[in-house]
């Protein structure tokens, strides 16, 4: 079977981690990508959902939990400065108070 080539965007501590771990294994970048692909791959669907139940974006009212994406919050400068209150970085703000809401 031909191998053919892919390409994807990695953070430098990624690839950093990757070429780490394919040097102790003596193994080159590509086989330890492919392997852990493969290995991915293997699971049941159901099992990758479980993994990603931490991660999820809310569309047209509902949830997709295999996403990683938040789309829009339509914020006034009140609530806002609200959330500045909490933190200066938005973000940080609203994971923190998603964080303080119990799950129902």
């Amino acid at each position: 079977m031909a191998l053919r080539v892919i390409t994807f965007k990695a953070s430098d501590d990624l690839i950093e981690a990757v070429d780490k771990l394919s040097k102790a294994l003596g193994v080159d970048r590509s086989w330890l990508i492919r392997f852990a692909l493969q290995q991915l791959l293997s699971h049941d669907l159901r099992e990758l959902r479980k993994m990603t139940y931490n991660r999820y974006s809310i569309y047209n009212g509902g949830i997709d939990l295999l996403s990683r994406d938040v789309v829009c919050i339509d914020l006034t400068i009140d609530e806002v400065l609200k959330l500045k209150k909490i933190s200066p970085d938005l973000r940080r703000s609203i994971k923190y108070l998603i964080e303080a809401i119990p799950y129902v």
